[in-house]
């Protein structure tokens, strides 16, 4: 999957496996589309847009005539989601927009989080992983962690360790950032907030851009 876009069931000699919840079939009267970049609808185990339609789809968002627009010329909506069918039901895969491709790679960043938080002194939540814009020009995968261990050595030892097994296991480099508890931003439902973690981070890194500007002159 992490280069062809394809669910495949694993074989003995298959290295790691990736496990997605199967979140069953469409409502009577609803529909489920799988469609690539260009709208065109997949075949089964082709990892895509996830679109729904049918009669308790709504309008569009409230007061959002672009959103309402789409619906209408699409005929179904965009959920934002990835994911795949088989035997017609659902696999969601994860957000589009969280989903961080190095070199051709999709990497899943929940895939990475759940690594972290395999640690002993990193409880479920603590980690969000995300990557910076220009990721397939030099950019950089973060990995983001609420510690509560105030020990230096341990805490480098932590950060030692993570970069280590994420490198074992996904052949790629992050930077490993330790984060006070209550750091990490999370959506009204209590997911990860991906998007804004990246942004706290961006505007962080520019802030410190210009406070060593301005102390170099």
């Amino acid at each position: 999957m992490e280069y062809e876009g394809t669910a495949v069931a694993p074989t003995a000699k298959t290295r790691s496996v990736v496990t997605f919840v199967n979140c069953g079939k469409a409502l009577p009267g609803h529909k489920i589309d799988i469609r690539d970049e260009s709208g065109i609808s997949l075949p089964e185990r082709e990892v895509g847009h996830i679109c729904i339609s049918g009669p308790s789809l709504m309008s569009g968002y409230f007061k959002d005539d672009i959103s309402q627009q789409k619906i209408q010329s699409m005929g179904c909506m965009d959920t934002g989601d990835l994911g795949y069918l088989l035997d017609g039901n659902l696999y969601v895969t994860g957000r589009k927009k969280d989903l961080i491709i190095i070199r051709g790679r999709n990497i899943w960043p929940q895939d990475i989080e759940y690594l972290a938080e395999s640690e002993p002194e990193i409880r479920t939540g603590d980690a969000i992983a995300f990557v910076t814009p220009e990721h397939d020009n030099g950019g950089k995968i973060i990995l983001q962690i609420q510690c509560r261990i105030s020990c230096e050595e341990r805490r480098s030892q932590i950060v030692h360790t993570l970069s280590a097994r994420i490198q074992s296991e996904f052949g790629i480099a992050v930077d490993v950032v330790l984060l006070p508890p209550h750091s990490i931003p999370r959506t009204s439902s209590g997911k990860p907030a991906r998007a804004e973690a990246r942004k706290r981070y961006l505007n962080e890194s520019v802030l410190s851009r210009r406070e060593l500007a301005g102390f170099a002159q």
